[in-house]
Formats: structure tokens, C-alpha cells, sequence
């Protein structure tokens, strides 16, 4: 099913008849290397494919991530992160958050006004 240009992959859970999982990536092959990734338990592929800096999910893996209440930012900045920050990069990585808070500006301003209610 497509979503202007975003892939969405619906996959059923057997297990949970209401749940569902949805693999969303910017083309068909993303949203496959997030299922796949997903379905494998592979954190470092999923964090990849889903977009998050290298240096994250390098710190995620080590276990290295600085704690969320160092970081001192507008709280704006944080809204759509999904990754905790590296050492050392945490500045860089927050460029990628600004990017993504961007894009949904742009392309949904009603979801990124809901966003930023809550």
C-alpha cells in the first residue's frame, strides 16, 4: 500500500488478530531492511534502516548513550527522536532530529501540530 512516497508493508501478528506491525521507509526495499532487520532481532540493522545515526546506534550497541536528562536542548528538538545520543556527537545527531521534525512540518502539519501538543 503507498503513502504518497513512503511503502507501508502491513504484517498481520498471528499470535494478537488486533495487532499489527507496519513497516514504513521511504521505498519498498527501506521498509524491507526494517522487517527484516525486525524479524531477525538484529538492533544494530534496525537502528540503521530506521535512519538513526551511526554513531547512535554504535553507542546504543556499547551501551555508551549519554542520559537523556544531560542533554540540554529545546525541548522541540526532541519530539521525534526515536534514538538515544552518542558521546561525542550528540550535536550532529540532533541535526538528523531537526530533519525529521522538519519533513513533518512540511508534509503533515496537522500530525506535527498534535505532536507537539502532547
Amino acid at each position: 500500500m503507498l503513502a504518497g512516497d513512503d511503502v507501508i508493508v502491513p504484517q498481520i501478528d498471528r499470535q494478537h488478530s488486533i495487532a499489527r506491525t507496519l513497516y514504513i521507509g521511504g521505498s519498498a526495499e527501506q521498509a524491507e531492511a526494517v522487517k527484516s532487520a525486525h524479524e531477525k532481532g538484529d538492533e544494530r540493522a534496525l537502528g540503521l534502516a530506521l535512519g538513526y545515526p551511526e554513531t547512535a546506534v554504535e553507542a546504543y550497541m556499547d551501551s555508551t548513550v549519554i542520559p537523556m536528562s544531560n542533554v540540554s536542548t529545546d525541548p522541540k528538538d526532541l519530539a521525534f527522536r526515536r534514538f538515544l545520543l552518542s558521546p561525542g556527537h550528540a550535536a550532529e545527531e540532533l541535526q538528523t532530529v531537526r530533519r525529521w521534525t522538519a519533513a513533518v512540518a512540511q508534509t503533515s502539519p496537522d500530525l506535527y501540530a498534535e505532536v507537539m501538543r502532547t
